[in-house]
């Protein structure tokens, strides 16, 4: 599968490939279009590598390879639900980001109702993204409609809270903004 993901202030792009590799890759090997760069992370379905794209544009990406034998039916499930999250979270970096040469609204909307049409509408938090996407744009209607959306799905008070928070911001025509950590 040649399906990738990501998105910066230019535009929604696609990054996260799900490519099967020859037995043994290393740093220095072109898989596809991508050169390795060096290893990033591993688990027990996969090492994750950052690599380099040539072609459309030139950029590094995270290149996510099954381990040889992990392309089941469930792996690849598995896989397709990291790839609606790592939507998630760059439309959320675009809608909300504190840092305004971050924020893009219009490229956050269609990776942010992407991410919530492949959960059927049942994720509170990619609902909440999807929001904070239309209050970007000001389609504060829009915003307050999802936002009581992922309202209904609050499992707990605090959850509710969050939510009421968020729906007195686009009542009052403001997007949201999450803080940088302090760290």
């Amino acid at each position: 599968m040649d399906t990738t993901l990501s998105a910066d202030k230019d535009g929604p792009t696609k990054t996260m490939d799900f490519i099967l590799p020859p037995l043994t890759e290393q740093p220095g090997d072109r898989i596809g279009r991508y050169k390795l760069l060096q290893e990033i992370g591993s688990g027990g379905f996969g090492i994750v590598y950052m690599a380099e794209q040539a072609q459309p544009v030139r950029r590094r990406v995270a290149l996510k390879i099954i381990k040889l034998g992990m392309d089941t039916r469930q792996v690849i499930a598995r896989f397709e639900a990291e790839r609606h999250a790592a939507m998630n979270l760059v439309a959320r970096s675009l809608a909300a980001s504190d840092a305004s040469e971050i924020r893009n609204g219009a490229n956050a909307v269609p990776l942010a109702e992407n991410a919530v049409a492949a959960t059927s509408r049942t994720n509170a938090s990619f609902l909440e993204t999807l929001a904070a996407a239309y209050a970007e744009t000001h389609r504060f209607d829009r915003a307050l409609a999802v936002e009581q959306e992922a309202m209904s799905l609050a499992k707990n008070e605090q959850e509710k809270k969050h939510c009421a928070s968020l729906l007195k911001l686009y009542q009052a025509n403001t997007p949201y903004r999450e803080k940088a950590d302090a760290r």
